[in-house]
């Protein structure tokens, strides 16, 4: 289970910091969808029991006005859901 998710938006930089605490080691998969609920990106990620912290460095990736970003377990159960907007 992720216990808490903190997101920093830079996205008129073109990047976005996950901050994850898991209550366990576990793979996720992290899915960026643009406004047209379009995938642009998608990745997996081994996260450890504790904090774990990733940056999403993308050009091209953040050019709408926002993005989904969904995070789910390898069974494909939402973990987090966000929507991000500039």
């Amino acid at each position: 289970m992720i216990a808490n998710l903190t997101l920093s938006t830079f996205l008129s930089y073109c990047f976005l910091n996950l901050h994850i605490f898991s209550d366990s080691n576990r793979f996720i998969i992290v899915r960026l969808f643009n406004e047209e609920t379009r995938l642009v990106k998608s990745f997996s990620w081994y996260v450890w029991r504790g904090e774990n912290n990733k940056v999403i460095n993308e050009d091209g990736t953040f050019e709408d006005k926002w993005v989904l970003l969904d995070v789910v377990d390898t069974n494909g159960s939402v973990l987090y859901s966000a929507e991000i907007s500039r």
